[in-house]
């Protein structure tokens, strides 16, 4: 129960948890007429703005924050580009061919009568996406660390 405690006194952790969750939150918002409800959109991936992009970009601004430039902030970097690269590229690339592959086997089904189940696209994001999220996470850390 301690490290609860301690985790939730560290602004470090607070300025993540509170970015990808107001990133999250924001989507929710932005679309309202979704049928899922808001514990799905908390865990949901791409759409604006990116919750991967404002957690990473979070870490980073606090680490800095907290530290100056480190070993931690070097790490804290690397990480970054790979989320970020992943989120643009890797997941976008594979959202994009799930839906062709969805496609694909709606003609099977109705040109042949094959029954297959579609696969769940999840998406990555886009760069003003990544953008708006990178400076979300930013501006929260800023807002924590005032506190």
């Amino acid at each position: 129960m301690e490290l609860f405690i301690e985790l939730f006194k560290n602004k470090i952790f607070l300025s993540v948890l509170f970015a990808g969750v107001i990133a999250q939150l924001i989507k929710w918002i932005i679309h309202p007429r979704d049928n899922r409800g808001l514990f799905s959109f908390l865990v949901a991936s791409g759409g604006m703005p990116s919750a991967h992009a404002a957690a990473v970009s979070a870490l980073v601004t606090a680490v800095y924050w907290t530290e100056g430039v480190s070993t931690l902030l070097v790490l804290a970097i690397v990480l970054t580009v790979i989320v970020i690269i992943d989120a643009l590229g890797v997941r976008y690339a594979t959202g994009e061919n799930t839906m062709k592959i969805n496609r694909l086997i709606t003609i099977l089904h109705q040109q042949f009568n094959v029954r297959l189940q579609h696969a769940k696209v999840l998406f990555g994001h886009t760069i003003s996406q990544v953008i708006v999220g990178i400076l979300l996470g930013f501006f929260i850390t800023v807002w924590v660390f005032s506190l």
